[in-house]
């Protein structure tokens, strides 16, 4: 599963190819689904894409997962670029 989530962080920063980014992390979550960076990563993967609702449900499930994580702040700012892109920008600002 972890090679899963590192070759997907791979080719989601150095490969044109973001749907095989999105691929990588799918199978990373169908092997784990448990893995709180697995969720972090794929939330911000649709932030990327354009889809803030769905980035929105995946880094509230990384923080459901591990609400200690020392990664957390990492979902809360991706919540808040998924709120800005989806024109709420009140609440992006909390």
């Amino acid at each position: 599963m972890a090679a899963y989530v590192t070759d997907g962080a791979l080719l989601g920063r150095c490969s044109r190819r973001a749907w095989v980014y999105r691929g990588e992390l799918s199978k990373a979550l169908a092997h784990d689904p448990w893995s709180p960076i697995a969720w972090l990563r794929r939330g911000w993967a649709s932030a990327y894409h354009g889809e803030p609702e769905f980035a929105i449900r995946e880094l509230r499930t990384m923080l459901q997962l591990m609400p200690f994580d020392p990664l957390r702040h990492l979902a809360f700012i991706g919540i808040g670029c998924a709120h800005f892109a989806a024109g709420r920008y009140e609440r992006a600002a909390r």
